[in-house]
């Protein structure tokens, strides 16, 4: 199967098919999703809420991309969510309200990204 070329997906991360608007929030369609793993995608961006209403999610694996920009509220609001990975992108800059109410919390990765400002 031939691999599809950057210019055949989407540039954002917003799990999320047929309106633009439905698109980007998809994966609220999924209520009991524990794990989302995305690798090797081409996206840039993961935008605010693309996780939202998925209180059971509790890992998230989007390492191995190419995102660069996190939005505020990238994750926020997902009572359940332990893992987070998020290496080996192209992180430059982490703003304190990308991880907004994340209580359960405990694993951060973000690893070979080129991370040089945090705030």
């Amino acid at each position: 199967r031939p691999r599809p070329r950057s210019s055949d997906s989407p540039s954002t991360c917003a799990p999320t098919a047929p309106s633009r608007t439905s698109r980007r929030r998809a994966i609220q369609h999924l209520p009991d999703l524990e794990m989302f793993e995305v690798q090797y995608a081409t996206f840039k961006t993961v935008n605010a809420f693309s996780f939202g209403n998925s209180s059971s999610l509790s890992k998230i694996s989007l390492a191995r991309n190419s995102i660069g920009v996190l939005a505020r509220n990238s994750f926020a609001h997902l009572p359940s969510l332990d893992t987070l990975s998020l290496g080996e992108n192209f992180i430059t800059e982490v703003n304190r309200h990308v991880f907004v109410d994340l209580p359960k919390i405990t694993k951060l990765y973000m690893d070979r990204n080129n991370i040089t400002i945090v705030h």
